[in-house]
């Protein structure tokens, strides 16, 4: 997955709030959590090929959804404590 797919629709978002009227230096305000989502879900992708990896396609095909949060749960700790204290 490339984080550049969502160029034009981060274009598209600038257009629209600057069609609303909002100045640029509030933009951030708006932007952030778009960032903020698109960076956790590239980080769930990863972690879900490298359980792939780990397990293997075929026995991660088979895993209830709702026990992915299981094995995946202490992985993502990790990466907030990550993100709380060097992003």
């Amino acid at each position: 997955m490339n984080i550049l797919q969502y160029e034009s629709k981060i274009w598209a978002t600038a257009d629209l709030l600057r069609g609303c009227g909002i100045k640029e230096s509030e933009w951030p305000s708006f932007m952030m959590p778009f960032f903020a989502l698109t960076m956790i879900e590239s980080r769930l992708v990863r972690m879900f090929d490298e359980l792939k990896t780990e397990i293997g396609e075929e026995a991660f095909a088979a895993i209830d959804k709702n026990d992915l949060y299981d094995l995946t749960g202490t992985r993502l700790e990790e990466f907030w404590l990550y993100c709380r204290d060097d992003c």
